[in-house]
């Protein structure tokens, strides 16, 4: 009975010993794969954050073409602080990386990256500790602020977890890798919202020059008639001048320009030009001029 029971046992140890084996072999294999997700994630992150950095120079050229109008100059100005919060939040996150790499003495290899973690983060006096939580509320801090830039912008949730007992040093490694991924892809988003937002406000106001003759052929020496206007979606209460050819045109309570002159004697091709002055136009703030030029023929009957 005896020999029963030790082969029984020894059986057991031994069958316990193979799933050992064989959950480490597991375990180390996950590692490998988490490592090598990790890296690979890391250089996607230097390429996102250069990219964010062009998003915002788009911005700002942006801004630039729609002539620095107050408004828009307003919202740049928010985009930088929110790019220089985040950048603060970054040089943390791998401030922190740095630390825990130095925790595992520098190690490269998974074994070494398998150290637990837990314990410099559970020790209040921990550098780690103190600079994983700071993380934490800039993390959070940046999610704020990047969900009140961009509120209809559906944003990855960006969060730093608590380190349980059984987090190692890679798997603490890969929460940052990711932190960073959902951080540097949220202010992406954000980013190109506002860059749209701004084209459309372009395309809303950016006065419009339309000019529409009576007839496009008209006899040598006849009056020649059009009309002169400015489309725009801008504010109203357009405060404008018009002239053709240099000489001033009378407006209408509407804003609608009357041209009339003289044909010229001689049959032919011929242009005139339409000018617009917009004192104080809109958020420009400035006077601007606007010009069209408008093709007609002079011909006989």
């Amino acid at each position: 009975m005896h020999r029963s029971f030790a082969y029984s046992l020894f059986v057991l140890l031994a069958l316990v010993a193979g799933l050992g084996y064989y959950y480490y072999r597991q375990l180390e294999r996950l590692d490998t794969q988490l490592a090598y997700s990790t890296a690979v994630l890391t250089t996607e992150n230097e390429q996102a954050t250069h990219t964010a950095h062009s998003n915002l120079q788009l911005v700002e050229v942006t801004v630039e073409k729609n002539r620095n109008q107050p408004a828009d100059v307003a919202r740049l100005r928010k985009a930088k602080a929110l790019h220089r919060q985040i950048t603060s939040a970054l040089a943390s996150l791998h401030d922190c990386a740095g630390t825990l790499h130095w925790l595992a003495g520098h190690a490269t290899n998974t074994a070494e990256l398998r150290r637990p973690a837990y314990q410099p983060f559970t020790n209040i006096a921990s550098p780690i500790a103190q600079r994983w939580q700071e993380l934490r509320q800039q993390l959070a801090t940046c999610t704020d602020s990047l969900r009140q830039a961009s509120p209809a912008a559906i944003l990855p949730a960006t969060a730093l977890p608590s380190v349980a007992p059984a987090t190692t040093v890679m798997q603490a490694l890969a929460d940052l890798a990711l932190a960073e991924h959902q951080l540097v892809t949220s202010e992406i988003i954000v980013l190109q919202n506002i860059d749209r937002a701004l084209a459309q406000r372009k395309l809303l106001f950016e006065p419009l020059v339309l000019a529409t003759a009576e007839r496009t052929v008209v006899a040598p020496g006849d009056t020649y008639r059009a009309r002169l206007l400015v489309a725009t979606h801008g504010p109203g209460d357009l405060r404008m001048d018009m002239a053709c050819n240099g000489r001033s045109v009378p407006i209408d309570s509407h804003g609608m320009g009357y041209v009339r002159f003289r044909a010229p004697p001689r049959p032919g091709p011929a242009t005139w030009t339409g000018t617009i002055h917009l004192s104080n136009y809109g958020y420009y703030g400035r006077d601007s001029i606007f010009q069209v030029t408008v093709p007609y023929r002079v011909a006989r009957r």
